[in-house]
């Protein structure tokens, strides 16, 4: 009889075990430069922005936000002088993050825009997608450790139209900035994407169901012994 009891609790716990454990899946995480909907600092601009059909100068940073991750973008000139942003949503190609003041209020080869992925990469990404619309030029995205320096790590080129983007990896805590400007005329940053594995995760109606399966047991368990 105790064999058997024995038998029967092994085999609840192997199938609560796999009860436990829910199936795992991917996070998609997506910004769009362009749009004004996604920035959430500096408190204010999104409003300003969208008033300004998302043409408008902004200052030193812009943070974005995507499924409550935040990416923090910044402005610099080659030289790592602070250079101020401008968001520029015209249509066709002419959608993403710039510069105020140069040509166009686009990213030309004497400056930059640099991305602070370190929220993204805490989430678990470990590499994402640049992508630019302005087709017939190009860009050259590297990844980096400095902020206001221009990285030289895993280093591509993303040439623009709906297709020309560029998968970057290796980022890490502390390689976690990422940079793009002009290999050839001038290019706005339009859009990136991460997708991150999510693990295994405790079921919580299945925690439930095996606890109460656990107190179940031991119950039988007493009154056997009591007799």
């Amino acid at each position: 009889m105790k064999f058997g009891l024995m038998f029967v609790v092994a085999m609840f716990l192997v199938g609560g075990t796999l009860f436990f454990v829910g199936p795992a899946g991917a996070t998609t995480f997506s910004y769009l430069f362009g749009s004004c909907g996604e920035i959430v600092a500096p408190p204010g601009f999104s409003a300003l922005c969208t008033a300004a059909s998302g043409n408008i100068d902004a200052g030193a940073t812009l943070t974005y936000q995507s499924g409550g991750v935040n990416v923090v973008a910044s402005g610099f000139d080659t030289s790592s002088a602070i250079h101020d942003l401008h968001v520029k949503n015209m249509g066709g190609g002419e959608t993403g993050l710039g510069l105020m003041g140069t040509v166009n209020n686009e990213i030309d080869p004497t400056n930059f825009v640099q991305l602070d992925l370190a929220n993204l990469i805490a989430a678990g990404a470990a590499e994402v997608s640049i992508g630019s619309l302005q087709s017939g030029e190009t860009g050259t995205v590297c990844i980096g450790s400095t902020s206001g320096v221009f990285g030289s790590l895993d280093c591509g080129s993303v040439t623009g139209g709906i297709t020309g983007n560029v998968t970057v990896t290796g980022l890490s805590s502390t390689d976690h900035f990422v940079d793009l400007t002009a290999a050839s005329g001038d290019v706005l940053l339009d859009d990136m994407s991460a997708t991150i594995n999510t693990s295994t995760v405790p079921e919580p109606s299945a925690m439930v169901l095996f606890g109460t399966g656990l107190m179940g047991l031991a119950l039988s368990r007493r009154r056997m012994g009591a007799s």
